[in-house]
Protein backbone atom coordinates (compact mmCIF):
# COMPACT_ATOMS: atom_id res chain seq x y z
CA UNK A 1 0.00 0.00 0.00
CA UNK A 2 1.07 3.29 -0.75
CA UNK A 3 1.89 5.21 2.44
CA UNK A 4 -0.81 8.43 4.11
CA UNK A 5 1.41 11.12 5.23
CA UNK A 6 3.69 10.21 8.00
CA UNK A 7 2.18 13.58 10.30
CA UNK A 8 0.65 16.88 8.99
CA UNK A 9 2.92 19.30 8.41
CA UNK A 10 5.67 17.24 6.63
CA UNK A 11 8.42 19.15 4.00
CA UNK A 12 11.43 18.57 2.92
CA UNK A 13 12.96 22.12 3.22
CA UNK A 14 16.47 22.56 2.04
CA UNK A 15 17.36 26.19 3.16
CA UNK A 16 14.92 29.13 4.27
CA UNK A 17 17.76 31.14 2.24
CA UNK A 18 16.75 30.09 -1.60
CA UNK A 19 16.22 33.40 -2.38
CA UNK A 20 19.87 34.64 -1.79
CA UNK A 21 21.25 31.30 -3.03
CA UNK A 22 23.27 32.09 -6.32
CA UNK A 23 26.98 32.00 -7.70
CA UNK A 24 27.58 35.28 -6.52
CA UNK A 25 26.26 35.09 -2.96
CA UNK A 26 27.98 31.41 -2.29
CA UNK A 27 31.26 32.44 -3.75
CA UNK A 28 31.50 35.36 -1.25
CA UNK A 29 30.60 33.36 1.46
CA UNK A 30 33.01 30.73 0.46
CA UNK A 31 35.69 33.08 -0.08
CA UNK A 32 34.85 35.30 3.34
CA UNK A 33 35.31 31.60 4.91
CA UNK A 34 38.46 31.40 3.40
CA UNK A 35 39.70 34.99 5.40
CA UNK A 36 39.16 32.63 8.97
CA UNK A 37 39.82 29.08 7.68
CA UNK A 38 41.73 26.80 10.32
CA UNK A 39 40.89 29.03 12.69
CA UNK A 40 37.49 30.21 14.99
CA UNK A 41 34.81 31.71 12.98
CA UNK A 42 35.60 35.75 13.84
CA UNK A 43 32.24 37.12 12.72
CA UNK A 44 33.27 40.66 12.10
CA UNK A 45 36.31 39.56 9.63
CA UNK A 46 33.52 37.63 8.16
CA UNK A 47 30.69 39.81 8.40
CA UNK A 48 32.96 42.77 6.93
CA UNK A 49 33.73 41.22 4.20
CA UNK A 50 30.39 39.96 3.09
CA UNK A 51 28.93 43.88 3.42
CA UNK A 52 31.81 46.00 2.29
CA UNK A 53 31.34 43.71 -0.71
CA UNK A 54 28.11 44.00 -1.35
CA UNK A 55 27.94 40.49 -1.13
CA UNK A 56 24.94 40.00 1.10
CA UNK A 57 22.83 42.81 3.32
CA UNK A 58 24.07 43.37 6.80
CA UNK A 59 21.13 42.17 8.92
CA UNK A 60 21.68 44.48 11.72
CA UNK A 61 20.53 42.88 14.83
CA UNK A 62 18.01 44.35 17.22
CA UNK A 63 18.64 42.94 20.35
CA UNK A 64 22.78 44.02 19.70
CA UNK A 65 22.48 46.21 16.87
CA UNK A 66 25.45 44.92 15.09
CA UNK A 67 26.21 43.52 11.95
CA UNK A 68 25.40 39.82 11.44
CA UNK A 69 25.11 38.57 7.95
CA UNK A 70 27.56 35.57 9.47
CA UNK A 71 25.03 34.24 11.62
CA UNK A 72 22.07 34.31 9.28
CA UNK A 73 23.80 32.74 6.07
CA UNK A 74 26.55 30.16 7.28
CA UNK A 75 23.42 27.84 7.35
CA UNK A 76 23.60 28.16 3.60
CA UNK A 77 27.19 26.39 3.60
CA UNK A 78 26.73 23.49 6.29
CA UNK A 79 23.18 22.67 4.92
CA UNK A 80 25.46 22.02 1.14
CA UNK A 81 27.85 20.51 2.74
CA UNK A 82 30.28 23.04 1.92
CA UNK A 83 31.96 23.85 5.31
CA UNK A 84 31.95 21.60 8.42
CA UNK A 85 29.00 22.62 10.69
CA UNK A 86 30.18 24.62 13.46
CA UNK A 87 28.30 22.27 16.01
CA UNK A 88 30.65 19.49 15.00
CA UNK A 89 34.20 21.65 14.81
CA UNK A 90 34.83 25.89 15.45
CA UNK A 91 37.06 26.23 13.52
CA UNK A 92 36.28 26.77 9.59
CA UNK A 93 36.69 23.89 7.45
CA UNK A 94 35.77 24.04 4.15
CA UNK A 95 34.89 20.41 2.43
CA UNK A 96 36.44 18.80 -0.06
CA UNK A 97 33.69 19.48 -2.31
CA UNK A 98 33.95 23.08 -1.27
CA UNK A 99 37.52 23.39 -1.79
CA UNK A 100 37.14 21.58 -5.64
CA UNK A 101 34.31 24.24 -6.58
CA UNK A 102 37.22 26.85 -5.63
CA UNK A 103 40.32 25.11 -7.87
CA UNK A 104 37.30 25.00 -10.61
CA UNK A 105 36.69 21.81 -10.74
CA UNK A 106 33.04 21.90 -10.84
CA UNK A 107 31.25 24.94 -11.80
CA UNK A 108 28.54 26.38 -10.01
CA UNK A 109 25.41 24.36 -11.29
CA UNK A 110 27.71 20.89 -10.51
CA UNK A 111 27.77 21.73 -7.67
CA UNK A 112 24.28 22.82 -6.89
CA UNK A 113 23.29 19.32 -8.57
CA UNK A 114 25.46 17.09 -6.89
CA UNK A 115 24.90 18.30 -3.11
CA UNK A 116 20.60 18.76 -3.59
CA UNK A 117 20.62 15.20 -5.08
CA UNK A 118 22.89 14.23 -2.16
CA UNK A 119 20.24 15.97 0.76
CA UNK A 120 18.53 13.13 2.81
CA UNK A 121 15.98 13.14 5.41
CA UNK A 122 16.03 12.45 8.50
CA UNK A 123 18.64 15.40 8.22
CA UNK A 124 20.93 16.71 11.53
CA UNK A 125 21.37 20.01 10.13
CA UNK A 126 17.63 20.52 10.22
CA UNK A 127 17.25 20.19 13.99
CA UNK A 128 14.84 23.08 15.06
CA UNK A 129 11.14 22.10 14.72
CA UNK A 130 9.01 25.80 14.02
CA UNK A 131 5.79 26.71 15.85
CA UNK A 132 3.16 26.23 12.97
CA UNK A 133 5.08 22.59 12.73
CA UNK A 134 3.75 21.72 16.63
CA UNK A 135 0.70 23.35 16.14
CA UNK A 136 -0.41 21.54 12.84
CA UNK A 137 1.01 17.86 14.01
CA UNK A 138 -2.08 15.18 15.25
CA UNK A 139 -1.20 14.41 18.66
CA UNK A 140 1.31 15.40 21.63
CA UNK A 141 4.54 16.42 19.82
CA UNK A 142 6.82 14.63 22.22
CA UNK A 143 10.09 15.18 19.54
CA UNK A 144 13.21 17.10 20.68
CA UNK A 145 14.58 17.79 17.27
CA UNK A 146 13.19 17.92 13.52
CA UNK A 147 15.72 15.19 13.30
CA UNK A 148 14.07 13.00 15.70
CA UNK A 149 10.65 13.59 14.44
CA UNK A 150 11.39 11.99 11.27
CA UNK A 151 13.29 9.17 11.97
CA UNK A 152 10.45 8.48 14.34
CA UNK A 153 8.12 8.50 11.49
CA UNK A 154 10.68 5.97 9.63
CA UNK A 155 11.38 8.91 6.72
CA UNK A 156 14.88 7.57 4.81
CA UNK A 157 14.24 9.60 1.71
CA UNK A 158 16.81 12.18 -0.53
CA UNK A 159 14.26 14.24 -1.94
CA UNK A 160 15.52 15.69 -5.02
CA UNK A 161 16.38 11.92 -6.13
CA UNK A 162 12.89 11.05 -5.80
CA UNK A 163 11.65 13.33 -7.64
CA UNK A 164 14.15 13.21 -10.27
CA UNK A 165 13.23 9.38 -10.20
CA UNK A 166 9.30 10.06 -10.34
CA UNK A 167 10.30 12.35 -12.93
CA UNK A 168 12.65 9.35 -15.12
CA UNK A 169 9.67 6.97 -14.47
CA UNK A 170 6.90 8.99 -16.14
CA UNK A 171 9.15 10.16 -19.14
CA UNK A 172 9.87 6.10 -19.83
CA UNK A 173 6.12 5.33 -19.62
CA UNK A 174 5.40 8.13 -22.28
CA UNK A 175 4.12 10.54 -19.78
CA UNK A 176 4.62 13.96 -19.37
CA UNK A 177 7.89 14.53 -17.46
CA UNK A 178 6.36 17.41 -15.12
CA UNK A 179 4.94 17.60 -11.32
CA UNK A 180 2.24 19.77 -10.63
CA UNK A 181 2.35 21.59 -7.17
CA UNK A 182 -0.88 19.53 -6.08
CA UNK A 183 1.34 15.97 -7.16
CA UNK A 184 3.64 17.25 -5.44
CA UNK A 185 1.76 17.50 -2.60
CA UNK A 186 -0.69 14.63 -2.74
CA UNK A 187 1.83 11.92 -4.44
CA UNK A 188 5.78 12.75 -3.99
CA UNK A 189 5.80 13.90 -0.29
CA UNK A 190 3.98 10.56 0.73
CA UNK A 191 7.24 8.68 -0.42
CA UNK A 192 8.98 7.72 2.46
CA UNK A 193 11.13 5.10 0.80
CA UNK A 194 12.78 5.07 -1.94
CA UNK A 195 10.67 1.66 -2.71
CA UNK A 196 8.23 3.95 -2.87
CA UNK A 197 8.48 5.59 -6.39
CA UNK A 198 7.17 2.29 -8.60
CA UNK A 199 3.30 3.28 -7.02
CA UNK A 200 3.85 6.58 -6.68
CA UNK A 201 4.37 7.14 -10.26
CA UNK A 202 1.33 4.82 -11.36
CA UNK A 203 -0.79 6.94 -9.02
CA UNK A 204 -0.01 9.49 -10.47
CA UNK A 205 -0.79 8.60 -13.96
CA UNK A 206 -4.19 7.02 -12.61
CA UNK A 207 -4.83 10.01 -11.03
CA UNK A 208 -4.18 12.55 -14.78
CA UNK A 209 -6.51 9.65 -16.77
CA UNK A 210 -9.25 10.03 -14.20
CA UNK A 211 -9.25 13.95 -14.99
CA UNK A 212 -8.90 13.41 -18.57
CA UNK A 213 -11.55 11.37 -18.54
CA UNK A 214 -13.46 13.32 -16.29
CA UNK A 215 -12.93 16.07 -18.77
CA UNK A 216 -13.43 14.30 -22.34
CA UNK A 217 -17.30 13.58 -20.03
CA UNK A 218 -17.46 17.01 -19.37
CA UNK A 219 -16.71 18.47 -22.87
CA UNK A 220 -18.98 15.70 -24.36
CA UNK A 221 -21.95 16.38 -22.23
CA UNK A 222 -21.50 19.84 -23.57
CA UNK A 223 -21.44 19.36 -27.16
CA UNK A 224 -24.67 16.98 -26.63
CA UNK A 225 -26.52 19.96 -25.04
CA UNK A 226 -25.15 22.71 -27.55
Amino acid sequence: MYPNIPYDGLSWPITQHAGVLNKESLDGLLNACLQCQGQKADASIINDYLVSRNILTANVRADSNQVDAWRDYQQILSEFGLIYSTRLSKEIKLTPVALAYLNNRLNYDEIITLQVMRYQYPNGHKSDVSSSLKSSYDGDFNYTSFTELQAHHKILVHPAAIVWFVLYNLWQLNEMPILSIDEMQNYIIRCTRHSDVGLCVDLIITARNQGLLWLFLFLWRGFRTA
